[in-house]
């Protein structure tokens, strides 16, 4: 994989669009001070993303954007710089011979912020995200801040550093820096699921605590309303046989009271017969009793006797009619009193249904609130599946990027040895050069 070549336009010194093409090989840059060497690769670093602007000797991203000339006539609005790469081995992952990034900014001035700018990657002419950029360039090994690019300082800067700041630069050029970062970030994100599982795993046990007590009050509610019910059933039926009792005494007793009425009717009868009769025997009585005056003897006896008995039938039908009476007015008071109870046992039948049907209410309460239960909990296992599938991702990730990195490792391990064994040969030329320069001296010396 190489770079191509550079498309600029309105890049810093460059008011116009321009392209370098890039060869395979050495390609060099010539050109007296000034002419724009240094800039094409500012433009290079604007597509790669260095965080500092400054490395583009720049101090903001706007300075970047072409500002006129020496005559500062017709400054662009925005600067764009396109990079042409051969990806034929693919190691950007697109499916694509050649990869084209374009990095874009445009000058968006504010009242508060007069130096406000927009910026626009693209990839292959495709919008695309910075993100989406830095991942591509990480596939290809290739990076603003790394040593893609070599400028002026830091050869010495490399020669003059440690042995562990050195070290640190070799593993990004090899390309292992970058297995660190994803390993270090793929072990975050399984301690993140990780720690996401706990707290699943507690929210689902206190959910599982919960709907398992949930069950038990529906069951203890399911036992409870089957044991009101058939309490209910009994005294309803009780309440019913007992009503149907008091319906069928008031109904005899509504007969009595009616046979009694009759009586009572032909005893008025009678009694008003009786009455008259009682009238006339007082009557005959009277008169009895003025000829018992006139008369004597056996004779005015015997009629006294007549009078005493009939006083007694008088007597006794008054009797009668006074127990006709009494009993009548009993009658009506047991009626009563048995309109009553039924009044009572209605409104106690009502109260049980109400209860019955509060009952069932809360029944119909406590299974709402069970199956939301159930649901959440579902949820939870749903999302704990989830998380499973997402932590074995990130494993095998891991895995991947282990054995990539185990690979790296060899790899530069055979470099170090390769590089050893060279500087061995190296050290034994030098040794071999040395000794010659010496023999040449002594012989030299000798001719003299």
């Amino acid at each position: 994989m190489y770079l191509k070549q550079v498309e600029m336009e309105n890049f810093k010194s460059f008011g116009h669009k321009l392209t370098v093409p890039f060869y395979p090989g050495f390609t060099a840059i010539t050109g007296p001070n000034g002419s724009g060497k240094s800039n094409i690769v500012d433009a290079i670093l604007f597509v790669l993303g260095p965080k500092s602007s400054k490395v583009m000797r720049a101090g903001r991203l706007t300075d970047l954007i072409f500002n006129g000339g020496k005559n500062r006539k017709n400054p662009s609005k925005y600067c764009k710089v396109s990079l042409v790469f051969d990806n034929t081995e693919h190691k950007m992952p697109i499916a694509a011979d050649e990869v084209v990034l374009t990095r874009m900014i445009k000058r968006a001035p504010l009242k508060d912020n007069p130096d406000n700018y927009y910026s626009y990657f693209y990839v292959n002419d495709r919008a695309a995200s910075f993100t989406e950029f830095i991942e591509l360039l990480t596939h290809a090994r290739i990076s603003g801040e790394g040593y893609n690019i070599v400028k002026q300082g830091d050869v010495t800067s490399l020669v003059e550093m440690g042995s562990i700041d050195r070290r640190k630069i070799i593993d990004g050029i090899a390309g292992i820096s970058t297995f660190d970062e994803d390993i270090e970030k793929a072990e975050k994100e399984r301690g993140d699921v990780e720690k996401n599982l706990e707290r699943i795993d507690i929210i689902l046990n206190e959910i599982t605590s919960q709907i398992r007590q949930l069950k038990k009050d529906r069951d203890a509610a399911y036992r409870y309303k089957e044991l009101k019910d058939k309490l209910y059933e009994t005294k309803a039926m009780i309440a019913t046989k007992k009503k149907q009792e008091i319906e069928s005494q008031i109904l005899e007793v509504t007969k009595q009271i009616e046979s009694y009425g009759t009586e009572q009717k032909k005893f008025e009868e009678h009694k008003e017969t009786l009455k008259t009769q009682y009238t006339d025997l007082q009557q005959k009585l009277n008169e009895v009793e003025k000829k018992i005056g006139d008369a004597g003897g056996d004779e005015a006896h015997g009629i006294k006797e007549k009078i005493d008995v009939l006083r007694s039938e008088t007597i006794k039908i008054d009797e009668r009619i006074n127990y006709s009476n009494g009993e009548v007015g009993e009658k009506k008071k047991e009626k009563e009193t048995l309109e009553e109870s039924l009044q009572e046992i209605t409104k106690e039948l009502d109260e049980y249904t109400a209860q019955k049907d509060n009952l069932g209410q809360q029944i119909e309460e406590v299974q709402t609130i069970l199956k939301t239960k159930e649901q959440e909990l579902g949820a939870l296992r749903d999302e704990i599946a989830q998380s499973d599938d997402t932590s074995m991702d990130i494993t095998r990730e891991l895995v991947k990027m282990r054995e990539e990195y185990d690979k790296k490792q060899t790899q530069k391990h055979e470099y170090e040895l390769t590089r050893d064994r060279l500087k061995e040969k190296l050290d034994a030329i030098d040794l071999q050069i040395a000794e010659l320069q010496e023999t040449k001296s002594t012989y030299e010396f000798e001719l003299k």
